[in-house]
């Protein structure tokens, strides 16, 4: 079994459904565009995730407040939803698991923006039961964003506050970030609270996907992690590392 070469098989496999409906459409709607390139992303995580999870793009409804629209919203099937219709779904904060912000490419200029527009969304989403629902970003392409200005920016936009967290990010199919609440080496449980950047040659995008697979079922996937993730993980390409550092 070969993780890693599947990993890369996952990569082509995007890279090469990405452009599937501009060939068609070429630049005169770049909405049906971008609606396919989430299309995608939804298919994938739909042939992986159990069959209580359900796989739409829609809202999170707060008692305050409804979150700006998610292109990928994972939620519990068995829980009631307030309204759901084909690919629509409107949920509750306690029944929502995770949500992915999808883009076709992020540059220098607009990364910070969409990065804070995400994290606002999160800590709108995170209020009573909706504090463990993980929230991140994937980009089909990157323009040389260097993981010390990701990192920089990761921080930044938390604002200390651990509501504002963006758990993992794909940049292209090369850079993945995580953000770990434990040490990924160590075998103490003690808090760590720090993002990782990695550096993985065409990798990027199998450990987003499988991510949220773990997210969703971690003793399973836990347990069966050679099927999951390759056998020497990502430490071996750390690149970078920042703390965030929560106001008391």
């Amino acid at each position: 079994m070969n993780m890693e070469q599947y990993y890369k098989s996952l990569s082509e496999e995007l890279c090469a459904l990405k452009n599937r409906v501009r060939n068609y459409i070429n630049d005169t709607h770049w909405l049906t565009d971008g609606e396919w390139k989430e299309t995608v992303i939804r298919t994938i995580l739909r042939r992986n995730l159990p069959n209580y999870v359900g796989v739409s793009r829609g809202f999170i409804i707060t008692p305050y407040d409804t979150s700006r629209q998610i292109d990928v919203l994972v939620y519990d099937q068995r829980k009631p939803i307030p309204f759901r219709e084909g690919d629509l779904a409107f949920v509750t904060p306690d029944t929502a698991l995770l949500v992915a912000e999808v883009k076709t490419k992020i540059t220098i200029k607009n990364f910070k923006i969409i990065l804070n527009k995400l994290a606002d969304n999160a800590e709108k989403c995170r209020v009573h039961l909706g504090q463990n629902i993980s929230f991140s970003l994937f980009s089909y392409e990157e323009d040389n964003l260097t993981h010390e200005r990701v990192l920089n920016a990761l921080r930044d936009v938390s604002e200390s506050n651990i509501k504002r967290i963006i758990n993992f990010i794909a940049l292209g199919p090369n850079k993945f970030y995580r953000f770990w609440d434990m040490d990924p080496l160590a075998r103490s449980r003690q808090q760590y609270k720090k993002w990782h950047a990695y550096s993985v040659q065409n990798l990027a995008f199998g450990y987003f996907i499988n991510n949220i697979i773990s997210e969703i079922s971690p003793e399973i996937v836990h347990f069966n992690r050679y099927i999951w993730f390759p056998t020497e993980g990502k430490e071996p390409y750390l690149s970078g590392e920042m703390q965030f550092i929560q106001n008391i």
